[in-house]
């Protein structure tokens, strides 16, 4: 199981005399100080963000996340996944803020990880209006990747090359089924549809007892009829207040008393799914209690780096 996977790995790095920190944001570095892999593709996109500005090489160097990808079986469980996976998204991305340090010290939010996406690129991240409305259909989705510009394409020999800001619609006809899939990678949103999953991409990177925590009430609400139902049943809303929320719980974790409301019935309905299960898996939210138990978030439990040795950072979540 994943729990033996993580021992191995972290045992490792223990007999290395390496230590890990799972936080979702590097809490020393700046862009300039990290190179990139070499490839064509991030050359490419690191000359997008550059172009676009904002935040984009901080995302690119400096961010960790954790994404959770659930499997749907019809095109409506895909859209009704995509739709509940945006509904979600302000309550349990604040739950499991965990990135409140910046190159040295505090940034005065709990997940700056939230705001370096907010400030990456406008054109493939954040919310998308029509699926918050439930009125979005896969054709429709696949309409709005097809519209979005592209930051890196493929020739038919599978070389990549400058799109030069085309999206994947004004593309060459030829060359526009080789770079459907790579218009779909390219799309950031909150939530996003990938074949055959859809995947959650609102939480910060969080330490191994998390890992599966934050799995496990994902599981319990989507992977339920009933749960999946309810939040479904949220009635028209705009993805604007979800913005707003998502922004506050970024800022200030559980404080919001109703983010905290919200966050406990989401953990109850969770409970109650995974339970119906059958699987034994309510287990792997004991850490997700006692996060809502202390009303504190991950973020909450590190001792911040000293100006002296910023090497000093500690977690005390265990």
């Amino acid at each position: 199981g994943q729990d033996k996977l993580d021992k191995e790995i972290f045992g490792v790095c223990s007999a290395k005399g390496l230590g890990t920190l799972h936080i979702g944001l590097n809490p020393w570095e700046t862009p300039d100080d990290i190179p990139i892999l070499p490839s064509p593709r991030y050359d490419l996109m690191d000359a997008h963000f550059k172009k676009v500005g904002g935040r984009g090489r901080e995302m690119m160097r400096l961010t960790v996340g954790l994404q959770i990808n659930l499997d749907y079986n019809t095109e409506k469980h895909a859209m009704q996944l995509l739709r509940a996976g945006f509904l979600l998204a302000p309550p349990l991305s604040a739950l499991f803020s965990n990135s409140p340090f910046s190159r040295g010290g505090a940034t005065g939010n709990l997940s700056e990880r939230h705001f370096i996406w907010n400030e990456t690129d406008p054109d493939r991240s954040g919310f998308i209006e029509e699926s918050v409305r439930g009125t979005m259909t896969l054709k429709e989705y696949a309409a709005f990747l097809a519209r979005a510009p592209m930051m890196y394409a493929f020739n038919p020999a599978g070389e990549v090359i400058d799109p030069e800001g085309r999206t994947l619609e004004q593309l060459d006809p030829a060359l526009q089924e080789r770079n459907a899939l790579p218009a779909l990678k390219q799309m950031f949103t909150e939530t996003r549809l990938k074949p055959g999953t859809v995947e959650l991409r609102f939480f910060d990177q969080v330490p191994p007892p998390l890992f599966s925590g934050a799995t496990a009430i994902t599981v319990g609400l989507l992977y339920d009829e009933e749960n999946l139902r309810e939040i479904l049943s949220t009635q028209t809303v705009h993805a604007e207040p979800l913005r707003r929320a998502m922004d506050l719980g970024a800022k200030t974790g559980l404080a919001d008393e109703g983010i905290y409301a919200d966050v406990r019935k989401l953990f109850a309905l969770a409970e109650k799914g995974l339970v119906r299960r059958g699987f034994g898996e309510e287990k792997f939210l004991a850490p997700v209690e006692r996060l809502i138990r202390d009303r504190k978030t991950p973020a909450e439990y590190w001792e911040a780096p000293s100006a002296r040795n910023p090497l000093s950072m500690r977690e005390s979540f265990a």
